[in-house]
């Protein structure tokens, strides 16, 4: 972004933990954000009270989206595949110390990310966020008729949790079958994340590997019909 643009249209958090709102602290003292999309699940750290009591104060305009819901931004589409209602309402309570808008869980909050995909007629990207082999089992094993998983197919994929080895199933992979996979992951963390059985598996299915650890930002131009990445070291 230039430096006079202070303004972000969209913010999309795919789950309350840290290591992914954890940044949102300090772009909200820096950037007007227009809409933030998060799902329901609250996330019960200071921190997280932090970035909604940031969210109220700036008046930003807050979304929920669950499975089944479209979007369009800037002539691209967005189409979210999960949670989904039932597995909100199934997995999740209100109670007197939560934030008016959010609900709890006794569940991972993992399992509550938001999956979508960013569709812009030129390519497309499947978002993961730290889904968990449970989730994405659920959409992998969805019957004919409740969701065509020929949506899930994608030119780019967001390997979900970090590479973990739970994460990724080979189930999923074949069904999103991406040419890039990108893997957004600490240098020398202290997880060992990726994990070797998820680099063999996307090696195994001939996805293009594309790694922060290693080779800093990843960044894809989007030109006509074709996709170029062009990783930016910090």
């Amino acid at each position: 972004m230039p430096f006079y643009d202070r303004t972000i249209e969209l913010a999309i958090l795919s789950h309350p933990q840290k290591d992914h709102f954890g940044g949102f602290l300090y772009i909200l003292d820096r950037y007007d954000i227009n809409k933030f999309w998060l799902n329901q699940v609250y996330g019960s750290s200071r921190s997280f009270e932090e970035l909604l009591d940031k969210i109220e104060t700036k008046d930003i305009d807050l979304v929920m989206p669950k499975a089944g819901e479209k979007a369009e931004i800037f002539g691209g589409k967005i189409e979210f595949f999960w949670p989904s209602d039932e597995f909100i309402d199934k997995n999740t309570f209100s109670d007197s110390t939560t934030h008016r808008l959010f609900r709890q869980t006794g569940l991972d909050t993992n399992e509550f990310s938001l999956i979508f995909s960013l569709d812009t007629g030129a390519l497309k990207i499947l978002f993961t966020g730290d889904a968990s082999p449970l989730i994405l089992n659920k959409l992998s094993d969805l019957p004919a008729g409740r969701q065509d998983q020929s949506k899930l197919k994608s030119d780019i994929l967001k390997i979900p949790h970090h590479g973990s080895k739970n994460g990724l199933t080979v189930e999923f992979l074949k069904l999103a079958d991406p040419t890039y996979g990108v893997i957004s992951v600490g240098k020398n963390n202290s997880f060992g994340h990726p994990a070797n059985e998820v680099l063999n598996m996307l090696e195994a299915q001939k996805v293009k590997v594309k790694r922060t650890d290693l080779e800093g930002d990843i960044v894809f131009k989007i030109q006509s019909s074709n996709v170029k990445s062009n990783p930016k070291s910090k």
